[in-house]
């Protein structure tokens, strides 16, 4: 079972750097570890519609009524970090706008599944948690490996990382009918990151 720890100790690992026993450690690699592991986790969270972190919900309109175009406004649940075109079956929706973390839609009620952040580590299958450790490791490399031998394992735990979220994502695709396993955009995360609340138009 994957616990932050582990998840952290396999990505210090691949770096050559020293271990943690706790979070909280006081030490190069600790400080690593917390500077990049929020960040990393919903990153990695949305590059793939995995089977552990999405959920569903519906959603009634707000408040606020939009200026013009929509006749309601509907909030982003608030541990969601990729929302998924609204829709109930196979029938999608397509009266609608995502703008921030709002739905505008002339629908008065939402039907809608999306990707949460509130996610167990524990509920994380083992292929997707070397993934991210892989990841992890990527984005902390420069911080504990300097120069020229920063710059190389940077780019070689980026290839190890594509490869590690292939067989994760096919894993996890194959409990989804239908489902393709290169759905979500990759090159975001090598470009500074993949956006959290993207606007699917």
């Amino acid at each position: 079972m994957a616990t932050q720890v582990t998840i952290s100790n396999l990505a210090l690992m691949n770096l050559g750097a020293p271990t943690i026993t706790r979070i909280e450690a006081e030490t190069a690699s600790g400080r690593a570890v917390r500077a990049g592991w929020d960040v990393c986790l919903e990153a990695f969270l949305c590059m793939h519609p995995w089977t552990f972190a999405t959920t569903r919900t519906t959603t009634s309109p707000t408040a606020n009524t939009p200026d013009h175009n929509y006749t309601y406004e509907h909030a982003f649940p608030s541990d969601a970090i990729y929302v998924f075109p609204p829709g109930q079956g196979t029938q999608p929706y397509d009266d609608y706008k995502i703008e921030g973390r709002t739905i505008l839609s002339n629908s008065d009620t939402l039907y809608i599944r999306y990707i949460q952040n509130d996610v167990s580590v524990s509920d994380i299958p083992p292929l997707a948690a070397n993934a991210l450790a892989i990841y992890l490791a990527w984005w902390m490399c420069m911080a504990l490996i300097q120069g020229n031998t920063g710059r190389r394992e940077k780019e070689r735990l980026w290839n190890d990382f594509e490869k590690a979220l292939a067989k994760a994502r096919h894993a996890d695709s194959g409990q989804i009918a239908g489902l393709s396993a290169t759905s979500f955009a990759l090159e975001d995360a090598r470009s500074g990151g993949v956006d959290t609340v993207r606007g699917l138009t």
